[in-house]
């Protein structure tokens, strides 16, 4: 087999010809390669494969028959394996925390269950965070507010946080799942514009990665003071590009929320900024129930 495959790519650089039959043979190489050496499940070997596809006729081109061509390959393989898993733990690292950077702009919204020092806290008859035994909270005003802070965040919210949001604040899910739906529609073009912010973010982190990489690997001190240059350029850009993402608003207006849960605007400003005070200062106790003109706030709401 390697003899064979060794003279198909003489062959093939004698007379220009058979390349379709010779590809295939180095492809199906490529592909089984990584399944030899790693654990890598099917994704993450289609993953290297694609990255190291366009490699194969620059490395056919390459070769010079002073050994095998699979010797030539399968060391070419190893270095890009290498390197390929090297970047991608530098990838699921960053997405990791860029997910985690862009929840936590909305995490003081979602209530959850906290072990507190139940000692520095006063001690309310009841809790506006209090949950029936079906998991809905039972303070109207809590919910209705929970549901603003929804609607506001619309655009950091997946599809699939909406079930367990509608059972915590007691609504139908498609209901919920819809009206978010509705309100991205109206902030599209900002959140598209934030997704363009957000790739050109990662691309200044990918090329810091790789000026810092070859800042430490250089030899002469030329060298590195060019990627010295190089990273701290970039190093700014990254900078710029994460304050531009956090100071860009991708929030509807308040009227808009309003005219979704059917209360006045003044009402969901306000509803907000006590939801925000309640869960900043850790407290417990029942904000006061704002006027809701028309009587309960779930009269309002098509739950339909």
């Amino acid at each position: 087999m390697k003899t064979s495959l060794t003279g198909a790519v003489v062959a093939y650089k004698k007379t220009g010809q058979g390349w379709q039959e010779l590809s295939k043979q180095i492809y199906l190489l490529v592909y089984n390669f990584p399944k030899l050496w790693t654990s890598w499940d099917e994704d993450r070997c289609s993953e290297f494969f694609l990255s190291f596809h366009p490699r194969v006729p620059r490395l056919v081109k390459k070769f010079e028959p002073t050994y095998s061509f699979e010797t030539y390959l399968f060391n070419s393989l190893r270095w890009s394996m290498k390197t390929f898993a090297e970047r991608m733990t530098e990838v699921e690292h960053y997405e990791t925390w860029c997910i985690e950077e862009s929840q936590g702009t909305m995490e003081s919204f979602v209530p959850k269950e906290e072990e507190k020092d139940e000692s520095n806290l006063p001690s309310p008859k009841k809790s506006a965070l209090e949950i029936d035994e079906a998991g809905v909270l039972m303070n109207d005003t809590a919910r209705r507010r929970i549901l603003c802070a929804v609607l506001l965040r619309a655009g950091d919210f997946g599809d699939h946080d909406i079930p367990r949001i509608a059972r915590l604040i007691g609504l139908n899910e498609d209901w919920l799942l819809r009206q978010t739906h509705k309100i991205r529609n109206k902030i599209e073009k900002k959140l598209e514009l934030r997704e363009r912010l957000r790739e050109k973010r990662n691309e200044y982190w990918y090329q810091l990665s790789r000026a810092r990489k070859k800042y430490t690997d250089a030899r002469d001190s030329e060298q590195r003071e060019k990627w010295k240059k190089k990273a701290d350029l970039l190093k700014d850009r990254h900078r710029r590009a994460c304050r531009n993402i956090r100071e860009m608003s991708v929030t509807p207006s308040h009227k808009s929320i309003g005219e979704i849960v059917n209360v006045p605007t003044g009402t969901v400003s306000s509803g907000l900024h006590f939801l925000r005070r309640y869960l900043n200062e850790g407290q417990k106790q029942s904000a006061a129930k704002p006027y809701v003109k028309g009587g309960d706030w779930t009269d309002n709401v098509d739950n339909g």
